[in-house]
């Protein structure tokens, strides 16, 4: 493990995560495009490398199709196994105008559980990758085919629930490798609350994600994720998160491995 090592980070065709846009005529379409060059140096450290590398690249296109549904369209490299990967990440439809209070979406997606999994990593308010991050969601996070549905609850207070089911014939992001068809595809639920404070909020939510695999090994997830923000005017001063996870796995016949 590197110590001392200083990450500078330099965005490209954006600035602070924020993405440069266009749209094109007056279809509706819109195109974002950004890139991360990230630089390391190690300090006393014989086996640093110290070097300048580019971290991942995006370009997204979406819009409206109709006056119902919304498309979106995102293509995506960054290093894997040495190599630079360039491939699709995600392409689906969504809507929120179908059912009332209810958002869903159909196709590829990076899955709508845990705090960090669904959002771009150009987005995340820090450089590295988290260790919670890392460890549970392969570092970029899981990504599947399949379909997702949220719904605003009725309640007096803010509630709201994710369902979601995906082909889970991996659960990893991995290219090239196509896994195997499961026993029980990946399923997975969120419940999101949040609380209103003068000058911010804090959200916290409850996930839980399952799967069989073809050797029939069971897969639970379990986690707790917070955030926390403060506003001065429009400026955001602080933001605090965090999530926890725990993994069990449980081969056939066997005893159930944290």
């Amino acid at each position: 493990m590197v110590k001392n090592k200083l990450i500078f980070l330099f965005l490209v065709f954006g600035l602070a995560s924020k993405h440069v846009f266009a749209s094109l005529d007056e279809s509706g379409l819109e195109i974002s495009a950004a890139a991360d060059i990230v630089g390391e140096m190690g300090f006393q450290d014989s086996a640093r490398q110290d070097r300048f590398y580019v971290r991942s690249a995006e370009v997204l296109l979406y819009g409206p199709t109709d006056y119902l549904f919304q498309a979106r369209l995102s293509l995506g490299a960054h290093p894997y196994q040495g190599e630079m990967n360039f491939g699709l990440h995600e392409a689906f439809v969504s809507s929120s105008r179908l059912i009332p209070r209810t958002r869903f979406q159909l196709g590829q997606f990076f899955l709508g559980v845990g705090r960090l999994n669904a959002i771009n990593q150009h987005d995340w308010p820090f450089i590295s990758t988290p260790i919670v991050q890392e460890n549970f969601f392969d570092g970029e996070g899981i990504l599947d085919t399949g379909v997702q549905a949220s719904v605003l609850m009725p309640t007096a207070f803010y509630w709201d629930v994710t369902l979601g089911v995906t082909n889970g014939w991996r659960i990893t992001h991995s290219h090239g490798d196509l896994g195997a068809k499961p026993k029980i595809p990946t399923h997975y639920l969120r419940m999101e609350f949040f609380n209103d404070w003068e000058s911010g909020g804090i959200k916290y939510a409850l996930n839980y994600l399952g799967r069989r695999d073809a050797e029939a090994t069971w897969l639970w997830m379990s986690g707790l994720d917070v955030v926390a923000k403060w506003r001065q005017s429009r400026l955001l001063k602080w933001l605090i998160q965090s999530e926890v996870w725990s993994k069990t796995e449980k081969p056939k016949n066997e005893r159930a491995a944290t």
